[in-house]
């Protein structure tokens, strides 16, 4: 049963795919697919293609999708399509398929871009639009190439047809007032895209034949016309400088215009323009200047009354007036006002003039310098009226709670004036002759009407009039209370009517303070203090301001500020204070200590500084300072002061330590002196140091210079005492470069010096000077002293002299014969100590050199005169030293030898301390029998001079600071030679297990010394192999081998390090090569592949050998 309801369900599918067409062809794909030409526009494209056999439809889709395209679907049944809803200027690819039942075609595929959008934002200049022509811009569009425009109606317009790259376009040829539609088409490569379409009038033609009308030009009218333009609207005038009345908006219809109200004297500029839908045509302009006010005559005003402004010089025209009082209507006004008396001609001036009924005659007459004429019966007349006063005004200030003055402009023709109050007033009684009038015994806070009136026999003028409200009453009983540095406390009684008050504070007229309050009290404040202020106070209401009250009020006292000690002694101060503003005295009180009334001072002084004089040193006072007038006393200022030290006393040149570059300076102690400043007075650098002891010594000064020195002491408070000052000359400077030579004479040497500036003798001294010839004082640079012994010890002095004054003595010590190094012994050697013994001589220091052997780094002990064994601590165990033990002498030393066998010592020259010199002079005296003498040293790097000498003496030169150095002089015969030569010892340290040797003795021999005169002496002394330090005949050197086999071992250790090192250094990189992610072998070199990992081709890989068993790999390599 399974198998039959498996067979029916395989039967099923099969007969179904057999209806859905699995094995059918698919449609072919439609052919012939194009854009129908010139179909494309900005939203729409046409689609056409061949008919697909058994085709019974077709679909056609768009990318990218649109939703508001049609055209596209399924259902279509013609073999076109046309889609429209797209998006202008966009890149759109169609697909269409033919459909037979559900068989659906191979897709075709077509792809079209759409047109160009229409240009946006298409308008007409219209500042630039005219009669005959228009300017048309629009906004770009993207992706154009060109444009084209069109015009419609096109007759005689220029500038269309043509490619247009710009966004902008003037079309010509236009005609007027006529309506014109631009069309804008944008183009590119799919073709022709949207157009834009604007449409305009243009402009009407401006107006032709615009004339002035002679007969209506006056001081105030002006009259024009022109020509009609057919097709306007109306017609619109512009008038420059601009009138007042007339309406620039207001089209006019005719065309002719009169311009009233123009002011005389004028050049107007009149424009006219025709006005159409478009706007105003292009204005037609002319120009005309009013007549002067000279000209004016009445029949020009329709007013009955009315006022002219006349300017001056109008009686040139003075042929047009005709009467006496009484004038025709058609005369000059200005002229008839001038013989009228109204106006002066220089002047001119505002006149009213009234309209009357004509007489029958007319007389004229001479007034004023004018001249009128007689005329007979006239219909129409004028008369000059009386001005009402003008600028009716209050005096500025005269307002008070009972007066004011009135004043007024005069009013020419008016005899006298006529006033009158609501409520009336004194003061306004009769006529004033005045242009003004006191108003006086009003009430306060009333408003009062003035009127004035102009008058003269035969009439009286209009009145003109002015209000004024009095002020209110000033205010009573002004106080002042809590007067402060800067403000003060004002009270008042309340003013009825009063809705506020006004405080002003002045100082010398100048205002510092204002306030309005409604209070009846107020703070004055931002004050200087000590200041006198002028204070009012006035009563305000929305109608007037009262009578002002002042008083006068003295702001308080400062407290004195700044205080300072300007100077301060040990017996007095000066103290300063900052002026206080309104201050006319001082009170100054001081105390010693705390402020204790009964012991205080009291002064009381004009100015801002006071001297405490009569004071105790090194004391503490309180200083209490206030300020006051007749009005005020400041508070207290307070000061705290400790007065100075008194000067270090008994300041003094201590006795016998005066020399030409240094003295010492003492004086007595001070108590509670914290430091002591030193300073010189005579220096412009004012340099100054501190000590805290009551000595010091004064270094580095010239010779023969006075110096004022100041010492002050400074106290634990701070505060520097008084100065003790001394003063002193230092001495002569000493000769330079003193230096004893010797000669053939075994028993005298000759001292020289170089010369002193300025020295006129010198004082030469000798001690011992026993038996001693050649000192005293002496006019040359050099003395011979004779009378000398051997192996005593001379000491020499020179000092210059100026006049009676003796300097600085210069010293030289000197020693005929000098004793030869004595034995030279090695006792107590241990691992890292050893005791060195040796002769000692009298007049010589012992100097002890050791180092390491192979070491240039020497050490230097030296010992004193009475010592002759020295213990050296801190040695390196098993370590050999070079020890040289040498005689030094602090003075030069001269050497006579008696006789051959004995050796001869050097005669060293000392230099003076300022000597900067390298060089060393050698003497020493003649050996009997000796041809030559050989110069040595150790040690003698770089040492000049060192060679044989037949002379007995030598320089030396190359000498290193710092660095000692043995000098030896062999007296040398063809047979013998004689040496002087320093004992010398090498040593080895002892091993712990080894017996500590007891003395080791060396003496120096000839080979040494012949080695020495190189400085490639090897000092070795000889050790017993068998461990016995006492016997040094047998020492053959073996610790010396045992130390090239430690350095032998040591080279060998660094080595080994050096090659693990670079072994784990190439390993280190051959992994870090290796880590490539493609993983080939590292290099290959016959037939081996050498890699980290198995690659492509390669059986196994391994980093420690070859790994390829042929040469199939062919890949690349690392």
């Amino acid at each position: 049963m399974e198998r039959v309801l498996s067979a029916l369900v395989w039967i099923l599918l099969i007969s179904e795919a057999l209806t859905q067409g699995i094995h059918r062809p698919p449609l072919a794909a439609p052919v012939n697919v194009v854009v129908t030409p010139n179909s494309v526009t900005h939203t729409s494209v046409w689609l056409t293609w061949d008919v697909v056999p058994k085709a019974e439809s077709y679909t056609v889709r768009v990318s990218p999708i649109s939703l508001t395209a049609t055209g596209t679907g399924s259902g279509i049944r013609e073999k076109f399509t046309r889609i429209r809803g797209l998006q202008p200027n966009t890149e759109y690819e169609f697909t269409i398929r033919a459909v037979q039942g559900n068989n659906v075609g191979i897709a075709a595929y077509i792809s079209q871009r759409t047109a160009l959008p229409a240009p946006r934002n298409v308008v007409v200049n219209q500042t630039t639009l005219q009669a005959n022509s228009m300017t048309v811009r629009w906004s770009p569009v993207v992706d154009v190439d060109y444009y084209k425009i069109s015009v419609d109606p096109p007759i005689g317009i220029s500038g269309t047809g043509t490619r247009r790259y710009s966004t902008e376009i003037t079309l010509q040829g236009m005609s007027a007032n006529t309506q014109y539609t631009v069309i804008i088409v944008p183009y590119n490569y799919v073709g022709e895209g949207a157009r834009a379409t604007v449409t305009q009038y243009t402009k009407m033609r401006p107006p032709t034949r615009l004339v002035v009308n002679r007969a209506t030009v006056t001081s105030s009218t002006i009259g024009f016309h022109w020509q009609q333009v057919d097709g306007t609207l109306g017609y619109r005038i512009r008038v420059s400088p601009r009138v007042p009345d007339l309406d620039l908006n207001q089209l006019i219809l005719e065309t002719e215009f009169v311009l009233r109200g123009l002011s005389p004297d004028i050049l107007y500029i009149i424009q006219v323009a025709a006005v159409n839908i478009a706007g105003d045509s292009r204005y037609t302009m002319v120009s005309q200047k009013t007549l002067s006010m000279c000209f004016a005559q009445a029949n020009q005003y329709e007013e009955h009354t009315f006022s002219v402004i006349c300017p001056a010089g109008c009686a040139r025209h003075r042929n047009s007036v005709y009467g006496t009082r009484i004038y025709t209507l058609d005369s000059y006004i200005c002229s008839a006002a001038i013989h009228d008396g109204r106006i002066d001609n220089e002047l001119g001036g505002t006149v009213m003039v009234r309209r009357t009924l004509g007489i029958n005659d007319f007389v004229g007459t001479l007034m004023h310098g004018i001249v009128s004429q007689d005329y007979g019966s006239y219909h129409d007349a004028f008369v000059f009226a009386l001005q009402p006063p003008q600028n009716i005004r209050i005096k500025p200030g005269s307002v008070s709670s009972d007066s004011f003055i009135v004043q007024w402009d005069l009013v020419r023709g008016a005899d006298a004036y006529r006033v009158r109050t609501s409520p009336s007033a004194v003061g306004d009684e009769g006529n004033i002759v005045q242009t003004k009038v006191l108003l006086h015994s009003l009430a306060p806070n009333v408003t009062y009407t003035v009127q004035v009136e102009a008058v003269n026999e035969r009439e009286t003028s209009e009145e003109g009039a002015v209000t004024q409200r009095t002020a209110l009453p000033g205010t009573a009983r002004v106080t002042v209370d809590n007067v402060a540095q800067n403000s003060f406390l004002l009270s008042w009684l309340p003013v009825p009517g009063a809705s506020s008050y006004r405080v002003n504070a002045t100082f010398y007229e100048r205002l510092v303070f204002t306030i309005q309050t409604p209070a009846h009290e107020a703070l004055v404040n931002s004050l200087a203090s000590g200041t006198v202020y002028n204070v009012t106070v006035q009563s305000i209401n929305q109608n007037s301001i009262g009578s002002p009250t002042t008083i006068q009020q003295f702001t308080g006292l400062d407290v004195p500020s700044n205080l300072r000690v300007l100077s301060l002694g040990s017996d007095n101060m000066v103290i300063s204070w900052l002026p206080v503003n309104g201050a006319a005295y001082y009170s100054i009180s001081y105390s010693k200590d705390v402020l204790d009334t009964c012991c205080m001072t009291n002064l009381t002084i004009y100015e801002n500084r006071v001297l405490l004089s009569e004071l105790l040193s090194n004391q503490l006072y309180v200083v209490q300072i206030t300020a006051s007038n007749q009005f005020s006393t400041s508070r207290r200022a307070m000061l705290r002061q400790v007065t100075a030290l008194p000067k270090p006393p008994n300041l003094r040149v201590v006795n016998g330590s005066l020399t030409q570059n240094s003295v010492f300076l003492s004086w007595d102690e001070l108590p509670d002196v914290r430091t002591y400043i030193i300073s010189e007075l005579n220096d412009t650098r004012r340099r100054s140091f501190n000590t805290s002891r009551h000595t010091i010594k004064l270094q580095s000064l010239y010779p023969r210079r006075t110096y004022r020195i100041q010492v002050v002491g400074y106290s634990i408070h701070h505060i520097s005492g008084d100065p003790s000052i001394v003063e002193f000359t230092t001495l002569i400077e000493p000769p330079e470069n003193l230096r004893v030579e010797t000669g053939n004479n075994n028993n005298q040497v000759n001292v020289k010096w170089n010369p002193v500036v300025g020295a006129t003798l010198y004082l030469v001294t000798c001690n011992p000077s026993e038996g001693v010839i050649g000192t005293g004082e002496l006019m040359q640079r050099n003395v011979i002293l004779s009378g000398l012994q051997f192996r005593v010890l001379y000491n020499v002095s020179v000092a210059a002299m100026v006049g009676t004054n003796v300097g600085m003595k210069s010293y030289v010590s000197f020693t005929l014969g000098v004793s030869v190094m004595g034995l030279v012994a090695v006792h107590n050697v241990t691992r890292t100590s050893m005791l060195l013994q040796w002769n000692h001589d009298d007049i010589a220091v012992t100097r002890l050199q050791y180092n390491m052997a192979g070491s240039s780094n020497r050490r230097n002990i030296a010992s004193n005169r009475s010592m002759s064994e020295i213990s050296i601590h801190g040695m390196q165990p098993y370590t050999r030293y070079n020890l040289v033990v040498t005689y030094e002498h602090l003075f030069t030393s001269l050497h006579n030898n008696q006789q051959n066998q004995e050796p001869i010592s050097t005669a060293v020259v000392t230099r003076n301390l300022n000597d900067t010199s390298d060089e060393v002079i050698l003497m020493w005296n003649q050996v009997p029998g000796a041809t030559s003498y050989s110069v040595t040293s150790i040690p003698h790097y770089r040492i000049t001079g060192l060679r044989n000498y037949t002379a007995t003496t030598a320089t030396l030169s190359g000498f290193r600071r710092g660095t000692n150095y043995m000098i030896s002089v062999i007296a040398r015969t063809e047979e013998t030679s004689i040496q002087y030569l320093p004992a010398t010892v090498s040593i080895e340290g002892i091993v712990p297990d080894y017996p500590e040797p007891s003395v080791i003795t060396v003496e120096p021999t000839g080979d040494n010394y012949e080695n020495s005169a190189t400085g490639d002496t090897d000092f070795t002394p000889e050790v017993n192999p068998n461990g016995n330090s006492n016997n040094n005949n047998n020492n053959q050197g073996q610790t010396g081998n045992e130390s090239v086999q430690q350095n032998n071992v040591t080279w060998i250790a660094i080595l080994v390090v050096v090659g693990v090192l670079f072994t784990m250094f190439v390993v280190l990189v051959t992994v870090c090569i290796c880590a490539g992610e493609n993983r080939k072998p590292l290099f290959r070199n016959c037939g081996c592949c050498w890699c980290c990992r198995c690659a492509s081709g390669v059986k196994s890989c391994s980093c420690r050998g070859c790994c390829c068993e042929d040469d199939q790999y062919d890949g690349s390599y690392y």
